[in-house]
């Protein structure tokens, strides 16, 4: 039987732990974002190029993936 935690990763070259740490990591810059643009939408003086320039890093993280 196919253990559901480390099907996805396997499939796509990485342990449980790689995949865990690569997902966390793209949870973390969506949510920074989130915040940011959240706060900006109050404040517009506040943060304004933060959630633009997250956006641009997560693009980066991804498109450099191993996979």
């Amino acid at each position: 039987m196919d253990n559901p935690f480390s099907k996805h990763p396997e499939e796509i070259g990485e342990t449980y732990l790689q995949h865990l740490c690569f997902a966390g990591g793209i949870a973390w810059l969506a949510f920074q974002m989130a915040l940011a643009a959240l706060i900006h939408a109050f404040w517009p003086f506040l943060f304004q190029t933060t959630a633009s320039e997250r956006l641009k890093e997560l693009n980066d993280k991804i498109s450099n993936r191993r996979t």
